[in-house]
């Protein structure tokens, strides 16, 4: 909303640009994950329904008119609604909110599937792992961003029995008796139907091809014939993606925080990360250097609480909520405001989310990781060591 009143879009220099936890959570938007169908269609539209229906050859009633999000479908585990659920390539034993809460479904869940190229916290619960290829063991496309599609080839081939989540997606479509919906023999031909279901809508593709994304490294969508060389920059017309071409303002009302600090719970928590790991560490927990640079979890704590609570940098604390506790070393730092703290969400063996709160917002669905309240309790002796003698660095 600020940008559009500024008007600080479609020109050099300016305009919003997503900072998103996931490095392809474009390509997920795109194709249809989620809340939408492929190139940007709703769900509620019957016309997009039965445009995504008539290029998969199938009756239109048989394409969702909403969308569930994992929350929701969580609730329905433990309500008995679903009775299989398939994770791939995340992490929710440690990832989800309130994951003392989570980890108990996933325990409860009648038939679990984890499709991981490790083996992680959640797999512990699966009733089936599929071993999945990673990235230099598979080909296919990415897209980042700033919009640009780029190709992936494939390096190396996937130790054991590890396949692409292409493959396993695939090969279990046909088992399961849609062998006309899964004829694909490449990704360069799931693309090739991909591309064509974008034709037209705003993220139109349809002019690329792997060759292309190969040797031009890379293009910007909307790029909409072979000869376009796609789309640095969207709106330099001040037109939108709208019927009549003008841009919306949206408009919410203030809502408190379903939870706030009390004398129980006296102090805000907020949950982030660190630029040594990335997720539930998946991949940088197997990194010796980044793990030397940050071995485990700390609280950062402002001096003043510190200072009442009889705490210093270095003392191992424990963080307590209504839902869990964790503990952790604490950092006490200026960072961080007075009556608050910050705790990395990165460790499964001391899961900053088993302390938040599994409540959503009502339009977008996000969890609301960034706000409840905690206390904060002495729970041992200091670590010694260099660099926790200091109030300002931990580590």
């Amino acid at each position: 909303n600020l940008h559009l009143i500024t008007g600080q879009i479609g020109r050099e220099g300016a305009g919003p640009f997503s900072i998103t936890g996931q490095p392809s959570s474009m390509d997920n938007r795109q194709a249809g994950g989620g809340s939408s169908l492929p190139g940007y269609r709703s769900l509620g539209n019957a016309e997009h329904r039965q445009e995504v229906a008539s290029a998969w050859g199938v009756p239109a009633e048989r394409i969702p008119q909403s969308s569930t999000d994992v929350l929701t479908m969580f609730q329905k585990i433990e309500e008995g609604e679903i009775e299989m659920f398939w994770a791939a390539g995340t992490n929710p034993a440690v990832s989800m909110p309130n994951a003392v809460w989570a980890r108990d479904v996933l325990d409860r869940t009648p038939f679990l599937i984890v499709q991981d190229g490790w083996l992680t916290e959640t797999t512990r619960y699966a009733d089936v792992v599929l071993p999945a290829a990673i990235w230099g063991e598979k080909t296919g496309t990415v897209t980042n961003s700033e919009r640009r599609v780029n190709l992936w080839q494939q390096a190396v081939k996937p130790p054991g029995e590890a396949r692409s989540d292409f493959d396993i997606v695939c090969e279990v479509g046909r088992r399961l008796g849609f062998a006309e919906l899964f004829p694909f023999q490449s990704t360069e031909e799931a693309f090739d139907e991909f591309k064509q279901l974008t034709a037209g809508r705003p993220c139109d593709q349809a002019g690329m091809t792997f060759a292309r994304l190969e040797e031009e490294l890379g293009l910007q969508w909307p790029c909409p014939h072979p000869g376009h060389p796609g789309t640095p920059r969207l709106y330099t017309d001040g037109r939108f993606n709208t019927p009549d071409g003008r841009a919306r303002l949206h408009a919410t009302d203030y809502e408190p925080p379903p939870e706030t600090p009390d004398d129980d719970y006296p102090l805000w928590l907020n949950t982030g990360r660190v630029q040594e790991h990335w997720h539930t560490r998946t991949k940088t927990g197997r990194v010796a250097h980044l793990n030397a640079w940050a071995p485990e979890p700390y609280v950062e704590i402002n001096p003043q609480d510190a200072e009442r609570i009889g705490i210093q940098s270095g003392d191992r604390v424990t963080v307590e909520s209504r839902r869990g506790q964790i503990t952790l070393l604490a950092w006490v730092t200026a960072k961080v405001a007075p009556g608050a703290v910050f705790a990395m969400w990165h460790f499964g063996n001391q899961p900053a989310n088993d302390l938040t709160l599994n409540v959503a917002c009502p339009l977008s669905r996000q969890p609301g990781y960034k706000a409840c309240a905690v206390r904060v309790i002495p729970a041992g002796p200091r670590k010694g060591g260099v660099g926790y003698e200091s109030n300002d660095v931990l580590c």
